[in-house]
């Protein structure tokens, strides 16, 4: 599989390896990272942490207010010492493209790929940056199966100019997806998974064949709604409503008038997965070369993925296992190293642990 990313490495291999690899996860709402250490076969966990982004700062994955941001990023590089950043960007401006190509070397790749792009995406391709993978490279076909995945450049370099003004390194930019893909399943899988990825203001859908991105949606509901929805229905404060949320994680005490609230919530969102997940299956009964590719199963990820029941309640309905996702899936066995960060919490920092583990994947380490 080949892999780059949307912008090219400004140093040597060895020089990157040996930078703090800290990744640093970007939304609406927070801004988390985490740094990560090689040792032995593995990593051990280095600086992490979580910072507030002020509403409206950020908005649809573009930067609405660029002198908040660059606040919050200054903020971040003097009390955590950071230098070196590998960022997440939202799907919200992603395009995913399954392109089929004549067969052509790797180093042809990208110009024939970049060819046939404006084919794929309504935008011209001196406005856009693109990253892609290899999906399916049949030994003596003609053709190759190749995923895309697209952004404008404008938002890009709005990041740009903000990490830059903050005197902070963008070492690399990519999508949620793919870093968080990264963190979670093994290096080595084949299968076709769907990731859930439960967030405070939105879910994010992604089916992924092997490591490769195929598809992405968004929900625009989140946990957030829940606590809106027990305010308004429940006729309590903000604040009682947030406590009462609190409760409905993990081995937390769901209170009795929560649970109807919370059940419609739960109803809604996969409802919404079911859709996605019907067409894609009924499109994908056979790879290309015969091999199952419809989603064999559904790993639940995010900051709200162990809200209490969500995962029985989508395997019932969906029909297929569903687990809740491991960050630490590729930094270390844990009979070797326990992280700081138990694992409720490290599902709210597993992109950024995908963007972390990035320049180990790049240049063959995972």
């Amino acid at each position: 599989m080949m892999r780059r990313g949307l912008f090219y490495k400004f140093f040597p291999v060895p020089r990157l390896l040996e930078m703090p690899s800290v990744g640093m996860d970007i939304s609406e709402v927070s801004l988390r990272f985490v740094e990560l250490i090689p040792k032995g076969k593995g990593f051990v966990l280095g600086k992490y942490g979580e910072f507030p982004i002020p509403p409206g700062t950020i908005a649809e994955g573009d930067i609405k207010d660029p002198e908040t941001f660059r606040n919050v990023l200054m903020k971040v590089k003097k009390e955590a010492g950071l230098h070196f950043v590998r960022a997440s960007l939202s799907e919200s401006h992603a395009y995913l493209a399954d392109m089929e190509i004549a067969r052509v070397s790797q180093k042809q790749l990208r110009d024939s790929i970049e060819l046939q792009l404006e084919e794929h995406v309504p935008l011209p391709v001196s406005e856009v940056f693109f990253d892609y993978n290899v999906v399916e490279d049949i030994p003596g076909s003609p053709k190759m199966q190749v995923g895309v995945a697209v952004v404008p450049q404008a938002p890009v370099l709005k990041y740009i100019e903000a990490f830059s003004s903050a005197g902070l390194t963008l070492l690399s930019l990519e999508v949620d997806a793919d870093a968080l893909v990264r963190a979670i399943l093994p290096p080595n899988t084949t299968d076709t998974v769907m990731i859930i990825e439960m967030g405070r203001v939105k879910a994010g859908v992604y089916i992924v064949t092997g490591k490769a991105v195929r598809f992405t949606s968004e929900i625009d509901i989140g946990a957030k709604t829940i606590a809106l929805r027990l305010e308004k229905e429940l006729g309590v404060s903000k604040e009682k409503a947030n406590e009462l949320l609190a409760g409905c994680y993990g081995d937390g005490t769901v209170a009795e008038e929560v649970v109807p609230v919370l059940y419609t919530f739960y109803s809604e969102i996969k409802d919404e997965i079911e859709k996605h997940f019907m067409y894609w299956n009924s499109r994908h009964e056979r790879g290309a070369n015969g091999e199952q590719s419809t989603i064999e199963r559904v790993i639940l990820a995010g900051s709200q993925s162990s809200l209490v029941g969500l995962g029985d309640y989508l395997s019932s309905g969906l029909r297929r296992h569903v687990e809740l996702a491991n960050p630490w899936n590729n930094v270390s066995p844990f009979h070797e190293y326990i992280p700081e960060i138990g694992s409720t919490d490290a599902l709210r920092f597993a992109t950024a642990i995908g963007l972390a583990l990035h320049p180990y994947e790049v240049f063959g380490f995972l």
